[in-house]
């Protein structure tokens, strides 16, 4: 859902915030690029540093939160009054983006959980499924973003001109499927059982089975 509402962003900001004017469109879609980048190279050491304090699922939970709230305030975000707004979007939703290096690490977790099971590793068949999955979230966001902006009648001919609605509704689409989609994270994990005590108790049993890997 994140990489679906980078690619509906830049339509709301050139067509709603600044009425079809490409080049200063897409200089604010380069300044909240560039927000985006800034804000996941300091979110990195934050997110190891609350992982460390609480837990994996914790911290991840929190940044679902966090792009929960982004994505319901996107709606005041995306301000042609105040476009230096948009530079609150990365700080509240750039870590769905680095929180990926906690989902690899809970992986490793449920490597260590099915070998506790099964007695064998299978960290390839886990990674390439992540990886696939990921890249396919990939795909599919970007073409979803362009079937939206067909359905919704958008037409790049029209320029700042477009039919009545129209933006409006990229603007609810930009705010609702986020939003969903971080609804549905949470609650997913809060399935996950495997938290840092677990872990840390099938970790020892494994090592006491067959030695430290």
């Amino acid at each position: 859902a994140s990489i679906f509402a980078s690619g509906l962003d830049f339509y709301v900001i050139v067509y709603y915030m600044f009425d079809g004017d490409l080049a200063t469109g897409a200089t604010w879609k380069a300044i909240l690029s560039t927000g985006f980048a800034v804000a996941g190279f300091i979110s990195v050491p934050l997110l190891i540093k609350a992982s460390s304090r609480f837990d994996k699922c914790t911290t991840l939970k929190g940044v679902y939160v966090l792009n929960l709230v982004g994505s319901l305030l996107s709606w005041f975000i995306f301000n042609p009054h105040f476009p230096w707004l948009l530079l609150l979007n990365p700080i509240l939703c750039t870590h769905v983006y680095t929180a990926n290096l906690l989902k690899q690490s809970m992986v490793a977790d449920i490597c260590d959980e099915d070998e506790l099971d099964t007695g064998h590793r299978h960290e390839g068949s886990y990674g390439a499924l992540f990886a696939w999955v990921h890249k396919t979230a990939m795909s599919l966001s970007f073409l979803a973003a362009g079937v939206v902006l067909n359905l919704v009648g958008f037409d790049s001919a029209l320029g700042g001109d477009q039919a009545v609605g129209v933006t409006t509704k990229i603007r609810l689409v930009l705010v609702v499927v986020p939003a969903l989609s971080s609804i549905v994270s949470l609650y997913l994990l809060s399935r996950y059982n495997l938290n840092r005590q677990r872990a840390a108790e099938i970790r020892a049993e494994l090592e006491n089975r067959r030695g430290q890997l």
